[in-house]
């Protein structure tokens, strides 16, 4: 049978190595990268904090090229967050990168336990109730949607930001509130708590002008992330980047999403070939 390395990172690389092996797979928690011997390298989620690193706890900086050139031929690579350049490297290897972030029913899931996670963060590191706090999320798409979802049941007053029509429709349609940031008369001076979804700068100095000096920033966003932390620091802002909610606050279940979605690659069970990279 063809075997499994499991790059070691945290209890959900754990508890996605154990669901493996209870099925039955051979599998192994590698702290090295040596893995000629295995045909199926399972990285982490994200692949890389930085874009340039691979993310492991046993290396504290290993250059995305240095591990691809210890790859061979045929093996297959999982991870997720793979930037182009990833892809193009493992293509011109003769390796295959398959990104589970872009397996539907991974993302829908995995959208679910981020907002399941921020939910604790954000109780954990402000002071006041979020019922009836004006929260924003910047950026509507499938984990935006999940978080307004779940803080408009604990009583949140939503606003969101977004620049797809469809999806602003969607919002408007679950009767959150759409925040246009272009407009001076906006309500971002109302704003408890802003959520940011978006790894870029939407929010302009002007418009963070306008918050109240209490409102705290969330960025689940990838890297670069959506704020500049000089800026904020300057405007006496407060700002947590809450990387790896999965992993952290539903590691079990995080872990044994991904092991099943592989699994069902394996097995010949995906639903179409899109989903490989």
């Amino acid at each position: 049978m063809d075997s499994f390395a499991i790059i070691s990172n945290g209890n959900k690389q754990k508890y996605l190595y154990d669901y493996l092996i209870f099925h039955n797979y051979s599998a192994k928690l590698v702290t090295n990268f040596n893995l000629t011997e295995y045909k199926y390298i399972v990285a982490s989620i994200p692949f890389s904090k930085d874009g340039e690193n691979v993310n492991c706890d046993f290396y504290t900086s290993f250059p995305i090229t240095t591990f691809i050139s210890l790859l061979k031929p045929g093996q297959i690579l999982f991870g997720g967050g793979f930037k182009g350049s990833v892809v193009s490297h493992c293509m011109n290897s003769g390796i295959k990168a398959i990104d589970i972030l872009n397996i539907p029913d991974f993302y829908r899931n995995n959208a679910f336990y981020t907002a399941e996670g921020l939910l604790g963060y954000i109780i954990s590191n402000t002071n006041f109730s979020l019922k009836a706090s004006n929260i924003l999320v910047l950026g509507y798409g499938k984990c935006g949607s999940e978080i307004c979802n779940l803080f408009n049941n604990v009583g949140s007053n939503i606003f969101f930001y977004e620049n797809n029509e469809s999806k602003i429709n969607d919002g408007l349609n679950k009767n959150f509130t759409f925040l246009d940031i272009n407009k001076k008369n906006n309500n971002l001076s109302k704003i408890d708590i802003i959520i940011n979804c978006i790894p870029k700068n939407i929010l302009s100095i002007s418009n963070l002008k306008t918050l109240q000096k209490s409102c705290t920033i969330f960025d689940i966003a990838s890297s670069p992330y959506g704020f500049d932390k000089d800026i904020l620091n300057s405007l006496s802002l407060t700002y947590h980047i809450c990387p790896g909610l999965p992993g952290k606050y539903a590691s079990k279940s995080s872990g044994e999403l991904i092991a099943k979605n592989i699994s069902s690659i394996i097995e010949g069970a995906a639903e179409n070939e899109s989903q490989f990279r």
